[in-house]
């Protein structure tokens, strides 16, 4: 029997191109732009309106799903744990009244598109309110608080603790609920995590099993988030067992393609001249600058992995160059 394998990479960007073309690039006021954690202390006087590009937290809610009542004037941040521990946070108002709700998400094993639909990727939420609950929130035991989610009103304006583990990546949402004009202090000095990242990105798996030899697209993933903006083809190249380099004509990432700045999985996109063809030890080589959110840079060096197809390769007239037969 003879199975056709063809390249849907062209179709699927020619369908899309539509959508992409429209789609607007986030912001800090958005997941996919949030502002990375690389340091004890953010002064945010920088003040912001409405939700974003994008809207990703419902507007009613309550504990223990989303307490808040949606994004007002929100901005987020992104932190990539390095070592476990308790993540511990505040969030000092320049102006005693104000009033900031905010949510904390674990983004370990989702993306940022899931947060809207999926209560359990929430790990924390505040939204205490009212005369005598302003100020100063966040999480942080040592200030009393005891539960990871508060709902609106004279509830618990801090909430306990976040246990936390290495390799995590977390995202906090901060609504200005008052919509001051004025601002906030962001200051993680009460964690005993260490969440500000100083380690380099690598590259942590790669796709190894393939429907049929012939194969011009492949799948892998970093450590942590990096920069799309230092994620290039000529970044790469690909290694067969007989040491020829396959090579490497584009790089997508979902978030990158749809104007965000950082993202974890990739797809390489192969010249159909060279497609990965052989089973065995092939390499995946990082050949320049890719950089993770505070701008700690990979390794130039390679990452190994067993190939495994399920078909042979053939390539004569009447079937397409990726054809396989079985």
């Amino acid at each position: 029997m003879i199975r056709f394998r063809f390249s849907v990479f062209f179709i699927l960007f020619t369908i899309g191109a539509p959508a992409m073309l429209m789609a607007q690039a986030p912001t800090i006021q958005d997941c996919l732009g949030a502002i990375p954690v690389c340091q004890e202390t953010y002064t945010q006087t920088s003040v912001y309106s409405g939700y974003g590009t994008y809207n990703e937290i419902p507007g009613t809610g309550t504990c223990p799903n989303n307490c808040m009542d949606g994004e007002k004037n929100s901005v987020w941040y992104i932190v990539t744990v390095q070592t476990a521990g308790m993540m511990s946070f505040e969030i000092d108002p320049i102006m005693v009244n104000d009033d900031y709700d905010w949510g904390v998400y674990n983004l370990t094993d989702a993306e940022c598109g899931d947060i809207y639909g999926n209560p359990s990727i929430q790990v924390a939420c505040n939204a205490a309110g009212g005369a005598g609950y302003h100020g100063n929130t966040g999480a942080w035991t040592a200030m009393g608080g005891t539960s990871s989610c508060e709902n609106g009103g004279n509830t618990n304006k801090w909430c306990a603790d976040i246990p936390v583990q290495a390799g995590e990546t977390y995202v906090i949402c901060i609504s200005n609920w008052t919509q001051s004009n004025e601002g906030y202090t962001l200051n993680f000095e009460g964690s005993t995590a260490n969440i500000y990242d100083d380690v380099k990105p690598y590259i942590n798996w790669v796709q190894e099993t393939f429907g049929c030899s012939g194969e011009t697209e492949m799948n892998f993933s970093f450590s942590e988030f990096v920069l799309c903006s230092t994620v290039n083809p000529s970044d790469f190249e690909i290694i067969d067992p007989t040491g020829n380099s396959l090579t490497v004509i584009d790089v997508v990432g979902d978030a990158c393609e749809n104007g965000g700045t950082q993202e974890m999985n990739f797809k390489l996109i192969l010249d159909p001249s060279t497609p990965i063809i052989e089973t065995g030890m092939h390499s995946l080589v990082i050949n320049g600058p890719v950089a993770d959110l505070c701008t700690n840079y990979a390794n130039l060096e390679a990452f190994n992995f067993y190939v495994v197809t399920d078909a042979p390769y053939v390539e004569f007239s009447g079937l397409p160059a990726n054809a396989c037969i079985t």
